[in-house]
C-alpha cells in the first residue's frame, strides 16, 4: 500500500495584518513572569551556592564481633571513607564513659584499641575496635566524626565482653 505524501503549500504563508493586541498582552505578561520567577529562583538558590562547602560527613555500620579474641566492634560498612584523624570513640558501660579514643584512633586507652585492617589510613569496610573485658552491663560504643561534630556510629548491646 502507498500512502501519499502531503504536497507542499503552492504560496508561502504571509502575514497581512499585525497580531491582535490581547496576543501582545499575553505575550508580554508571560515574558515578565518568566523573568520574575528565574529572579526569584536565583534570590532562593544563588546564596546558597555561595556559602562555603561544609566537610563530608559519613554513616557507619557496626557490627560485635563476640566470637573474635578480643571481643570486636568490626565497621561492617562506611558510606563515605574518610580519614582517622577525623574521628573519636567512646565505650560507655550503663551510660557511664569507660574508654575512649583521642581523634586519630591511634591509642589504646582502657583496653579500647582500634585496628585499620588494609593500612590506608581510612575508616571503612573491615576495620575494627578491640574491646576491653567487662562484667555483665549495657553497653553503648560510638564513634563521632570530630569535624563535623556528628555521631556517625553507634552500637548498643547488653552482656559480658569477655
Amino acid at each position: 500500500m502507498k500512502i501519499p505524501r502531503p504536497k507542499p503549500p503552492e504560496t508561502q504563508f504571509k502575514r497581512k495584518r499585525a497580531p491582535p493586541p490581547q496576543a501582545t498582552k499575553l505575550l508580554i505578561a508571560s515574558l515578565s513572569a518568566g523573568l520574575v520567577f528565574m529572579a526569584v529562583l536565583a534570590i532562593v538558590f544563588v546564596p546558597r551556592a555561595l556559602e562555603a562547602n561544609q566537610p563530608p560527613s559519613t554513616l557507619l555500620h557496626l557490627g560485635l564481633n563476640e566470637t573474635a579474641s578480643p571481643t570486636r566492634i568490626e565497621v561492617t560498612y562506611a558510606l563515605v571513607d574518610l580519614g582517622l584523624a577525623k574521628f573519636n570513640a567512646t565505650l560507655l558501660r550503663n551510660n557511664v564513659t569507660v574508654a575512649t579514643l583521642p581523634a586519630g584512633l591511634n591509642a589504646t586507652a582502657g583496653g579500647l584499641g582500634f585496628t585499620d585492617a588494609n593500612h590506608d589510613g581510612l575508616l571503612d569496610a573491615g576495620d575494627y575496635f578491640t574491646l576491653p573485658a567487662g562484667p555483665q552491663a549495657t553497653y553503648q560504643f560510638q564513634v563521632w566524626q570530630g569535624d563535623v561534630g556528628h555521631l556517625v556510629g553507634v552500637l548498643t548491646w547488653t552482656g559480658v565482653i569477655p
